[in-house]
Parts: structure tokens; C-alpha cells; sequence
């Protein structure tokens, strides 16, 4: 007699265990969606949807932005917006005359050249970018080298980051960023000093 009583409590612990899982498992489902119809925002793990004003003025933090034009969107105010400085040249690669020019955009005239033949024959001026100096960086893929020029058309730097730098950026710090196609590397340059910061393995850096 006492073995079957413990057997029927055994039994009805199991009963109620699944019957809370159930429940559980159905709260859940039911708190994917707002209307508690599945498929939406999970509230029980305290993710939420913005998109009415009111939604984001209740943000904690808003600077220089506005949401108050129209349900849904949120924006940059444009007149806390600096404008940026833009130099007034662009610089042009030329592969095959292995030379770099600075040209001005109000004129059109070649301001200066530079010939890249003291650092490799055909060393195939490729990707540029410039700095918030004026100074350009220009990938030479048919090297593992990038050069420094500055604005007035000095070579600062000449830095060794891997065969083929195919990519060429600049952070918000001013560092610059080599992606070396044959070494599957990314290179991080000090834009202040031209050394070395740190290579990493990462797949097709192609830029």
C-alpha cells in the first residue's frame, strides 16, 4: 500500500512538473509580440521596437538628433552638423607611368607629380586615401608597401605591410588601415608617426 501511494505521488509530481513547463513554454510563445500572437519582440527578455515619437523621446540620451518630424524616424539636426574643410585637389594614381599627381579641383591643373621609381619600378599606384591633414597614403600593389605623402608633395613614409595592399583607410583617430590582398592581412599604421600598430589574418581585405 505505501509503495503504490509513493508511486501515485511520484506520478503526480511529474504531471504538475510538465503541466509548468507547459505554461511556461506558453508565456513565452504568447510574449513574442505585443498582441501576444508569436512572431514579434520578445518582451520577456526586455527588447523593444522603436518607432513612434514617443518611443524616442523617452531615450536617455539625444544628442544632436531629433525624432519629433515624423513616427518611425530618427535624425541628425542639421545644424549641429560642422562642415568639413574639403582641400581643394584630388590626388590620381597613374599605374602606368608609376607617378602620382595632385590636381586642383577649382582649375584642373596639375599642381605636382611625383614619380615612384625611387621606391619600385612598376610599383602600380593603386588605392589612395587622404588624412585630415591634406596628406595622401597610396597603396603600391605591385609591392608590399604603402607611401606617406604630404600635401605639398613630400614622401613622409615609406611602410612595409604586405604583398599587394589592395585597401586603404582611415579611422576617426587618423590611424590608417592596410588590407593586403596576397597576405590576407590587415595592417594598423599610426597616422601621427607611420610605425606599425598591429597586422591581423583576416579573408579578402579588397577594398
Amino acid at each position: 500500500m505505501t509503495h503504490g501511494i509513493q508511486r501515485s505521488r511520484s506520478f503526480s509530481a511529474w504531471v504538475l512538473t510538465l503541466a509548468l513547463l507547459e505554461c511556461l513554454f506558453c508565456t513565452i510563445a504568447l510574449a513574442q509580440t505585443p498582441g501576444g500572437t508569436g512572431g514579434g519582440v520578445v518582451l520577456a527578455r526586455r527588447k523593444k521596437i522603436w518607432t513612434t515619437k514617443k518611443d524616442w523621446s523617452g531615450g536617455r540620451t539625444k544628442i544632436n538628433t531629433s525624432a519629433d518630424k515624423k513616427d518611425g524616424d530618427v535624425q541628425l539636426d542639421r545644424r549641429s552638423v560642422t562642415p568639413l574643410a574639403v582641400p581643394p585637389y584630388i590626388y590620381i594614381p597613374n599605374s602606368l607611368s608609376n607617378t602620382i599627381v595632385q590636381m586642383s579641383t577649382d582649375t584642373g591643373r596639375i599642381l605636382w607629380t611625383i614619380n615612384l621609381d625611387s621606391i619600385a619600378k612598376r610599383s602600380d599606384p593603386s588605392r589612395t586615401t587622404v588624412d585630415a591633414n591634406g596628406d595622401v597614403w597610396v597603396g603600391l600593389r605591385g609591392t608590399d608597401k604603402v607611401v606617406w605623402i604630404s600635401s605639398r608633395g613630400r614622401i613622409k613614409k615609406i611602410v612595409t605591410t604586405g604583398r599587394k595592399p589592395r585597401a586603404l583607410a582611415i579611422d576617426i583617430d587618423g590611424h590608417v588601415w592596410v588590407g593586403n590582398w596576397t597576405e590576407q592581412t590587415v595592417v594598423k599604421i599610426n597616422g601621427r608617426t607611420g610605425q606599425k600598430m598591429f597586422t591581423k589574418s583576416i579573408p579578402c581585405p579588397y577594398g
